[in-house]
C-alpha cells in the first residue's frame, strides 16, 4: 500500500493513459520541492472535488451546504509540464541528491507524457493523491 501521486484528468482523452505508478514520486517529497522561483510546486496543482473533501471530514450528509468545501480546481497542463520538467532538469543536474533515484524520475516522465498528452488535447488536469 501506501501514498500515490496521479494526474487526475477534467475528461477523458481517447487513447491517453493517465495512469502513472506515483508511489516513488509521493515518497520523495519532491511535489513540495520549488526547483527554480519562478516555478510552483506539484503540490500546487492538487485538488479534490467538494464530495471527497466531505467524505474525508466525515460528512456523509447527501446535501453539502454551498461553500463549506472549496471547489474543485484544474490546471493548465503547461503550467503542470514546466514544474515537472524543472524537477527533472534539477535531479539531471544534482545526481546526489537522494531524491534522485530511477523511480522517481520514471514518475515525472510518465507526468511529462501525460501533461503532454493532455495539451495537445486542451483538457485540464489537477494534481491528485490516492491513499
Amino acid at each position: 500500500m501506501g501514498v500515490a501521486l496521479y494526474i487526475a484528468a477534467e475528461r477523458e482523452v481517447p487513447g491517453l493513459d493517465v495512469f502513472v505508478p506515483g508511489k516513488p514520486l509521493a515518497r520523495s517529497n519532491l511535489d513540495k520541492f520549488r526547483p527554480t522561483p519562478d516555478v510552483r510546486p506539484l503540490h500546487d496543482f492538487f485538488s479534490i472535488s467538494p464530495e471527497v473533501a466531505a467524505s474525508i471530514a466525515g460528512d456523509d450528509s447527501d446535501d453539502l451546504p454551498p461553500g463549506r468545501y472549496p471547489p474543485e480546481e484544474w490546471f493548465a497542463p503547461e503550467d503542470g509540464l514546466a514544474t515537472v520538467r524543472a524537477l527533472l532538469a534539477y535531479l539531471a543536474a544534482h545526481p546526489d541528491d537522494r531524491r534522485n533515484i530511477p523511480f522517481v524520475v520514471d514518475d515525472l516522465r510518465e507526468f511529462e507524457r501525460v501533461l503532454v498528452g493532455l495539451s495537445e488535447a486542451g483538457v485540464r488536469w489537477h494534481l491528485a493523491i490516492d491513499i
